[in-house]
């Protein structure tokens, strides 16, 4: 009876974190966040979401799943692409062995970690124009959702970033603020092959959203 109480318990409990990792959804109140920044990237113009396929070949498999990927267009001119992500940071000594000093990332052995969603506005050439955080439930390292810091990475095209050395650090969040500079590689490197791909035909756009209808 003990076994099978402790059976369930380890179940309930892998399934919640596999929730809180794999589960994301576009909220009315981040649609109005990526709503509003599409607003500010591109002023007085009627921008749409087309979703792109994302099931391309890649060497490095991304810790979260369900990326939306999306291609902005404009009468049916790409303008640029967008991807919303689920991130994650950690609880206050729960992560790793907490040394982030060589730039590695925040990894989850052994480990508790919090999630916050974040979304990349990408110029048509896969340069970053803006990045928001749009969501971040956590009781640590909210800081990272600061302007004036994600402002470091526009124009980011893809160059290797070090955490304290190419951007600035954040007393209080630490390994969240480590782990958005590491994730921004991968998912640039991701991007940029998956968007090459679609240009050589290998993938195709599918459902369309008026960002409109989303506001």
């Amino acid at each position: 009876m003990k076994n099978l109480i402790k059976i369930t318990l380890t179940f309930c409990c892998l399934f919640f974190v596999l929730g809180n990792v794999i589960a994301q959804e576009r909220t009315n109140k981040i649609n109005k966040k990526i709503s509003k920044g599409i607003a500010k990237l591109w002023p007085e113009r009627n921008i749409v979401e087309v979703d792109i396929a994302t099931d391309v070949t890649y060497e490095l498999e991304l810790f979260f799943e369900d990326n939306e990927v999306k291609e902005l267009l404009e009468n049916d001119a790409t303008v640029g692409y967008m991807l919303f992500r689920r991130g994650y940071g950690c609880q206050i000594g729960g992560c790793g062995n907490g040394d982030y000093a060589d730039g590695t990332t925040c990894s989850a052995d052994g480990g508790t970690y919090e999630t916050f969603d974040y979304v990349v506005f990408f110029d048509k050439d896969v340069s970053v124009l803006k990045m928001n955080v749009v969501d971040y439930p956590g009781d640590y390292g909210y800081e990272i959702c600061g302007k004036n810091w994600l402002k470091q990475f526009i124009g980011y095209r893809g160059k290797p970033l070090q955490y304290k050395a190419d951007i600035d650090g954040i007393s209080g969040a630490t390994i969240s603020a480590n782990s958005i500079t590491s994730d921004i590689q991968d998912v640039h490197a991701y991007m940029t092959k998956l968007i090459t791909t679609q240009k050589e035909g290998g993938l195709t756009r599918s459902t369309v959203a008026n960002n409109e209808e989303q506001k």
